[in-house]
């Protein structure tokens, strides 16, 4: 095969190095139990080989590398935008956004400002993680989610449980991701992408302006943006 330059996502490479016949090491379906890959139903294969399984997620499945790959080749808006935009790109601007809000916001300081800065790194963590879920479970429009029904929710919530469990602190959940800081936040976001991105988007009467001294990276490649994604976590401690 001939090389391609300028390949940073490694595509190139993983197509040389894809296996032609069965893998040796992989596991038959009569050795797991599981139904041949090709006819897998309720769970699917992730980025790193793991089987995810929709209903009764393994906390132990669900890795960071993994949710920062997948939201990476995800389009916002369904891809009817000017350009690419990832949604590693808005968790990463809907984490900022929150870190910008005072402190005060997170709770009450009158008695010490430890705590409500201790919720406040929680919170913004909680901010990246917000849509993590649609690395299992499709990113939808939102216009759309009311007529998916009961069970695109429940399986969301089911994803966000155990996303919440893997990386959130003790004391916090899923509903921890729709924290009215986090909702505002992705709200804003939203609207400063449509607005940037989309051919009409957002009338001036729903623009909010990004908080002073918050930076959004948009437009980035399915690479960039994963490792920005992953570089903000490390910056949050996940």
């Amino acid at each position: 095969m001939e090389h391609v330059t300028n390949d940073p996502g490694g595509v190139a490479e993983a197509l040389e190095d894809r296996p032609t016949a069965p893998r040796s090491d992989a596991p038959s379906p009569h050795e797991d139990g599981r139904d041949p890959w090709s006819k897998a139903v309720g769970n699917i294969e992730t980025a790193s080989g793991l089987r995810y399984d929709f209903e009764h997620p393994d906390p132990a499945t669900i890795l960071l590398e993994d949710i920062a790959h997948a939201l990476s080749n995800v389009c916002r808006f369904a891809g009817h935008i000017r350009r690419f935009n990832s949604v590693d790109g808005h968790s990463v601007l809907v984490s900022r956004i929150v870190a910008a809000q005072p402190v005060e916001a997170f709770g009450d300081v009158r008695y010490g400002a430890g705590n409500a800065t201790a919720k406040k790194r929680d919170i913004v963590r909680a901010a990246l993680l917000h849509d993590a879920h649609e690395a299992y479970i499709w990113d939808a429009p939102s216009p759309v989610k009311p007529l998916l029904g009961d069970t695109f929710k429940r399986l969301g919530r089911i994803a966000d449980e155990a996303i919440a469990s893997k990386f959130l602190k003790e004391g916090y959940s899923a509903d921890t991701f729709k924290n009215p800081l986090i909702k505002a936040a992705d709200r804003c976001a939203l609207v400063v992408e449509g607005r940037a991105l989309l051919p009409v988007g957002p009338t001036d009467d729903e623009w909010e302006p990004l908080p002073p001294g918050v930076q959004w990276d948009g437009g980035l490649t399915p690479y960039e943006a994963k490792t920005l994604f992953l570089q903000r976590a490390k910056e949050l401690g996940l």
